[in-house]
């Protein structure tokens, strides 16, 4: 759990992710179907949901939110491999969903809320850690000792491809070597940093591979 007020990260395990005075949120319900029992989040996601769930006065199920960068889920830059969005609403009817979506949107509490006719069987909600590097929602520029849910994203990807980098949600040292070597050998300019053609370049490639551990 990274918290940005403290820059730094809380690991925790349990049936529950921690700091929801108001919605729950089940560890199983967020990791979906990943096989994984690693993940990772940012407690401005939570706290989003907290504010909704307030604000509606009702609990919210969330039924799914994290998975892990593999083949499969997206070949581009996913909020879930971050651990910034959630699905919520599974099981209501339309209408509610509909009204669950609108109201996700006028609280303002998330960056992006998916419209209904791209995600009709849930409400797809996300919020935003870092300013991206590039247009859209892609994720930020990242170098030596900048840290976060981007980070962890950034070392499952270069794992994922074969380029050893171990998951401290930190871009140190071993991060940046293994930085250096993608970017060499996709013909990128050099340097040990994370911008828009790397990250392009890197979740394309990553979705097609079998994750390392």
């Amino acid at each position: 759990m990274y918290d940005h007020s403290a820059r730094d990260f809380e690991r925790f395990t349990g049936a529950e992710l921690p700091y929801l005075s108001y919605g729950r949120i089940a560890m199983r319900g967020f990791l979906g179907q990943s096989d994984t029992d690693v993940a990772w989040t940012d407690m401005r996601l939570l706290e989003a949901y907290d504010a909704l769930c307030k604000a509606r006065g009702a609990a919210l199920y969330a039924g799914a939110g994290f998975k892990r960068v593999m083949g499969g889920l997206h070949a581009g830059q996913s909020a879930h491999y971050a651990g910034l969005a959630l699905h919520m609403g599974q099981g209501m009817s339309t209408a509610e969903r509909e009204e669950l979506r609108i109201s996700a949107v006028e609280t303002g509490l998330f960056s992006y809320v998916e419209p209904g006719y791209l995600a009709p069987v849930w409400v797809h909600a996300e919020v935003a850690a870092a300013p991206p590097c590039a247009l859209s929602r892609s994720y930020p520029y990242l170098a030596r000792g900048m840290r976060g849910v981007h980070a962890f994203v950034l070392q499952d990807a270069l794992l994922c491809c074969g380029f050893s980098a171990a998951l401290t949600g930190t871009v140190d040292a071993a991060t940046e070597r293994a930085l250096l070597r993608f970017r060499e050998s996709e013909g990128l300019s050099p340097g040990a940093f994370a911008d828009a053609p790397l990250w392009s370049r890197l979740m394309k490639k990553a979705a097609g591979q079998k994750r390392a551990e």
